[in-house]
């Protein structure tokens, strides 16, 4: 709410209604008023004119029930103003300045009741509420006060129950002709208060009283009449009162009152006096006895060293004294309300001051939420406040048109949920849940449309969510509308990706009530797509639908569509003839289809009931070109009501409960679909394989609750790239890493903040590890933290092929070229290996082996380097099983034992490995290893496993040394062997 302490100018504005009549600021040159426009019950006052006009109807008894609302600033001109209401025409409506401001209200007039408003009543059932405005100008009461009159800025004489909320008044008050003994009774804000349950609140008065003989002045309040209760709250007097009596009561928030009833909290009295005698005057007050004071503060000074004038019986608490330094120096706030203060220049001021928790609702009162915040876009949701805000803002009319999206997990504590959107108001904004969820919805209400979406319309969706809680319908409407996520749909848009747990019921209900767990009336050419509805709908003794996923479908229009939709709830009815369907209650108009559906709950009917069934309860006889394509339900359940009126043939295969858990159903219901625990289950996301399968490349929504059916998904992906994805951040972190088994490589998208083992997050991995097991298939390069690679070694010779740079060193040497020469392979050896290159290794030490990359960060390629012949022989590699046939490469040679062997039939070749092929003139059936710059490791291959040992080397033209050297080494074994060796 907006507060102005200083004056302004108007730019007027000249209204022409008719030829014969010009307004300037809503005053005609012939001196009438220009008539205000009545708007959702309120007569809209954007002009001086008009609100002259709207005291003229109030007066003159025809608009005593009218309610105004300003919808501008307002320049009164200084004109005569005749108080808004009178003892013989009351006021009984509202006013409501939302924010804005009066100027110019000029009053002379020796009227019993003076003031902006006379006399102000109730009207039982109605809001006579009279809020948000400041008001500036100048009152002459002109009168003697002989008569009981009673003046006051805003309201004269409030005989309304009803409250007077965040109004600030700045008008200046002189009396100089009063005399009575008793009268007038003067205030700032309002003068006689004279029924029980009157609030006054956050209500200021910066003007200045000249009471002269008046005996009794108020700053806020002047008096309550005997016996009445008047609460007054967060009030602020900063005024200044002038009086010549000695014995007047005067004070700056209430000049006298003496009830029990009456209640005065967090006020604070800061004005100024300038008093003849002060016998019965306070800065607070000037007489109290028996009201409750609580937690108020005032000031002494100011021409006044006295808080209080005088007390009577029974006297509670005074108002605590506060310095001068303490009204500037930002505790009193805190101290006073922090709900209802903040801290002005000069002292606090009141102010609606919405404190939040951290689930945004406000600490101290029942209404108060976090406004969402506005990307441009959509409105973001992230607490529980924030959603009744937005539900606030649609109800209101203000927000039928927003756009919002979840950004959190939702809770609304059981709140009291009125249903966003009405016939009035209807919700037309896109809600975006963003795979998050919603609990502790309950709803309580007999509204015509009963749900978390009362009413829907336009072509936006409501999507990615699930919601959990509970909504009772109290009413018993024919056509009331009743369900879980929304009561009435008339758009062409969609409802998708939704499971509703919620659980329904309407225990009163007789009539024709609408009950679904998704829509419970779709009144056009909508989708309801990838729902799901576990909840109990309880319909009682309705003689309408109770359904699971959509009550009504196409009542109104042609051609809505309900695709992949799970029911898994229980419906239950009292009413043998309600229409109670799986999927659909009734079928209402031509065109209506039903695909890929399962129906899997159970249903509580009373015997005799006919229009119970798993797709639909019943239809319109005249329905057709009504489609069932490829729905299943449950073996045993019927497919529609016996009596159901549908002519159209309902396609559908009988599920039992092997085909709901071994994949079968899964399967024929399609790509929409993955198997969850016990059944299949609609999913939000969608993979399309790649690297010959060893990828996914996930789209749509992955969240918590569909965490798990997403992982029973992709359990056989080498890779699950979600980088495209809307993956939210409900998931934990140990989910993510529970994906994490036989070298699974997980792609987040670049707006979570999840990182780890083989966690890619805009292109960056803290720690990539690979072990043997499932293959690696990157689907685009990353950098890598630290990069591992584990094996366990049988044997000191392999063959390796790592997606990342690798080194030789003391405990792996690498190898990536040879030459034949008959049956001996002679190797050299590399002292680095480039990323995606095959490569002979040998190990210092069988067992456990880890390759780390060095340095690091090192960058993890996608794809192995492609065939090259390096001299005699060409090495393959792969990140991913490899499958030879001879008949395909009949020149294929693996290791094994310290040899290269022939493939002769079918070579399986593991991840991460390799094995080479040899130019057409080798045939060798196996090669023997050697080292071309290693005697003692050629020695080690040669000798191979056992009690084998060397016997005796020679050379070509047969003389024995004693040692291997360069050129043809023939070398004898114990075995018996003999073994060729060249070193280069």
């Amino acid at each position: 709410m907006r507060k102005f302490l200083t004056l302004f100018s108007l730019t007027l504005f000249a209204f022409t209604a008719s030829a014969d009549v010009t307004y300037t600021n809503g005053f005609g040159d012939d001196g009438s008023y220009e008539p205000a426009t009545l708007v959702n019950g309120y007569y809209e006052i954007d002009n001086g004119g008009k609100l002259f006009w709207f005291a003229q109807q109030v007066n003159a008894g025809t608009g005593k029930y009218y309610k105004a609302k300003l919808i501008a600033n307002i320049d009164l001109e200084d004109r005569l103003w005749t108080p808004m209401g009178n003892s013989s025409k009351q006021f009984y409506g509202a006013f409501d300045g939302q924010g804005h401001i009066i100027k110019g209200l000029n009053i002379e007039s020796s009227e019993q009741y003076t003031g902006f408003i006379g006399v102000h009543n109730h009207n039982s059932g109605e809001n006579t509420d009279i809020v948000d405005f400041s008001l500036y100008g100048k009152i002459k009461y002109t009168g003697t006060g002989e008569t009981s009159d009673w003046v006051a800025g805003v309201v004269a004489w409030d005989y309304g129950e009803h409250k007077m909320q965040d109004v600030w008044c700045y008008v200046n008050i002189e009396t100089p002709n009063a005399s009575g003994a008793n009268y007038p009774k003067i205030g700032g804000v309002v003068g006689q208060v004279s029924k029980t349950y009157n609030t006054f609140d956050r209500c200021v008065y910066a003007g200045t009283i000249t009471a002269g003989n008046a005996p009794y002045v108020g700053g806020i309040v002047a008096y309550p009449a005997s016996s009445v209760g008047v609460v007054v709250s967060n009030c602020l007097y900063v005024g200044t009162i002038k009086s010549t009596r000695t014995n007047a009561y005067i004070g700056g928030i209430i000049s006298y009152s003496n009830t029990t009833a009456s209640s005065i909290s967090n006020c604070l009295a800061a004005g100024s006096f300038e008093l003849t005698g002060n016998t019965y005057a306070g800065t607070f007050c000037g007489y109290y006895a028996k009201q409750s004071f609580t937690n108020n503060y005032a000031t002494t000074g100011g021409g006044l060293d006295k808080v209080v004038g005088t007390k009577g019986s029974n006297p509670c608490d005074p108002p605590a004294t506060v310095t001068a330094a303490e009204l500037t120096d930002g505790t009193l706030p805190t101290l006073l309300s922090p709900h209802n203060w903040i801290q002005g220049t000069n002292y606090p001021v009141p102010s609606l001051n919405h404190v939040y928790d951290s689930n945004g609702f406000c600490s101290y009162c029942d209404d108060g939420y976090q406004p969402a915040t506005f990307d441009g876009t959509y409105y973001e949701i992230d607490n529980g406040g924030n959603l009744f805000w937005l539900a606030q803002q649609v109800n209101s009319g203000t927000g039928t048109a927003y756009n919002a999206k979840l950004t959190a997990d939702i809770d609304l504590e059981n709140r009291a949920w009125i249903p966003m959107g009405s016939a009035a108001n209807t919700h037309g904004g896109e809600f975006d849940g963003r795979g998050y969820s919603i609990t502790g919805l309950s709803v309580n209400t007999d509204a015509q449309y009963t749900a978390f979406i009362g009413y829907h319309n336009g072509t936006t969706s409501v999507h990615d969510f699930s919601l959990a809680g509970s909504v009772t319908y109290t009413g018993n409407t024919t056509d009331h509308c009743v369900a879980g996520v929304v009561a009435f749909n008339a758009g062409v848009n969609t409802v998708e990706d939704i499971i509703c747990s919620v659980n329904i019921e309407t225990p009163n209900a007789t009539a024709n009530v609408r009950i679904a767990g998704i829509v419970a009336r779709e009144d056009n050419a909508g989708t309801i797509n990838r729902c799901t509805y576990s909840g109990t709908n309880n319909g009682y003794g309705t003689a309408m639908q109770v359904a699971g996923i959509v009550g009504m479908a196409g009542d109104a229009g042609y051609n809505m569509k309900v695709t992949n939709c799970l029911f898994t709830g229980t419906l239950k009815a009292t009413n043998t003839g309600a229409y109670v369907g799986g999927i659909a209650g009734y079928i209402g108009k031509s065109g209506t289809s039903f695909k890929n559906c399962l129906s899997a709950g159970s249903y509580d009917v009373p015997s005799g009931a006919t229009r119970t069934g798993a797709l639909i309860g019943a239809g319109n006889s005249q329905v057709t070109q009504t489609t069932f394509d490829n729905c299943y339900i449950l073996d045993g359940q019927p497919e529609k009501g016996t009596s159901s009126g549908i002519s159209a043939t309902i396609s559908y295969t009988a599920a039992t409960n092997t085909t709901l858990t071994d994949g079968t159903v899964t399967t024929g219901l399609g790509d929409n679909w993955a198997q969850g625990t016990g059944n299949p289950v609609p999913k939000a996301f969608a993979c399309t394989e790649s690297n010959g399968g060893a990828a996914a490349t996930v789209t749509g929504t992955v969240c918590a609750y569909n965490f798990d059916v997403f992982k029973n998904a992709v359990k056989d992906y080498a890779t699950v790239d979600m980088s495209s994805a809307n993956m939210t951040s409900n998931i934990a972190d140990a989910d993510v890493e529970s994906m994490l088994t036989n070298n699974c490589l997980v792609y987040v998208p670049n707006t979570t903040d999840y990182c780890g083992k083989n966690i890619v997050n805009d292109g960056i991995c803290d720690n990539f590890e690979l072990t043997e097991g499932k293959p690696f298939a990157p689907t685009t390069g990353f950098e890598a933290s630290a990069a591992t690679y584990t094996r366990t070694i049988s044997n000191a010779w392999g063959t390796i092929c790592l997606p990342y740079a690798v080194e030789s060193d003391d405990n792996v040497t690498y190898y990536t070229t040879g030459t034949i020469s008959g049956d001996v392979l002679t190797l050299t050896s590399a002292d680095k290996v480039p990323a995606g290159t095959p490569a002979i290794c040998k190990f210092a030490a069988t067992g456990e082996n880890t390759i780390e990359a060095y340095p690091v960060p090192v960058n993890v390629c996608t794809d192995v380097a492609p065939d090259t012949q390096n001299d005699d022989i060409n090495l393959i590699g792969s990140f991913t099983n490899q499958t030879i046939y001879a008949t395909d490469v009949p020149n294929a040679y693996y290791i094994s034992g310290g040899k290269f062997w022939h493939a002769t039939g079918t070579l399986t070749v593991k991840p991460f490995r390799a094995y080479f092929t040899t130019s057409g003139s080798s045939s060798s059936n196996k090669f023997d290893i050697a080292i071309g710059d290693d005697d003692i490791t050629a020695i080690e291959a040669l000798t191979g496993e056992g009690d084998i040992t060397v016997t005796a080397i020679y050379t070509a033209d047969g003389k024995q040394i004693s040692d291997l050297q360069q050129g043809l080494n023939i070398v004898k074994l114990s075995n018996g062997n003999t073994k060729k060796i060249i070193l280069n």
